[in-house]
């Protein structure tokens, strides 16, 4: 599902945490990781402190956020952070496409771990009334900063 962006495992671990009896449930992951204010609102910040969490194996074992780290690079969304970076390097990314009700503009962000030399995180959010327009635009950011980068 992550592969996918998709909430819905987000919402079943919700939904059955008691039932199930989850320990540590999610509140407290959150609070364990240093986020505090838990909302459906997610900031660059907080986006980007996950990679930076993974990236240091500072809540997993390192065996475990490689493992997660694995399963982000094998994303099937390449039309943002991917659009312009060579086919054969190495991204662990999460995207998110969020579009509200009512309202015209769609939410598309892109946040994710480039394997370079140097590996270097890249994190871009938009909200604009045209998805491929806010593709291309991330996916220039993320050619501009490979190429700066990735000496």
């Amino acid at each position: 599902m992550i592969q996918e962006s998709d909430n819905v495992a987000k919402l079943l671990l919700q939904a059955s945490e008691n039932e199930i009896g989850l320990s540590p449930n999610i509140e407290e992951t959150h609070k364990l990781l240093g986020f505090d204010n838990i909302s459906d609102i997610i900031t660059i910040d907080r986006y980007s402190a996950v990679f930076r969490i993974l990236y240091n194996s500072e809540f997993l074992n390192p065996a475990m956020s490689e493992k997660a780290l694995s399963i982000m690079s094998n994303s099937k969304y390449e039309n943002a952070l991917l659009k312009h970076l060579p086919k054969n390097l190495v991204v662990a990314h999460k995207y998110g496409i969020r579009k509200y009700e009512g309202d015209e503009a769609t939410q598309l962000h892109d946040c994710g771990i480039i394997y370079t030399k140097n590996p270097y995180l890249l994190c871009v959010m938009t909200i604009g009334k045209d998805i491929q327009a806010q593709e291309e635009i991330i996916g220039k950011i993320s050619q501009e900063s490979y190429q700066i980068f990735s000496y």
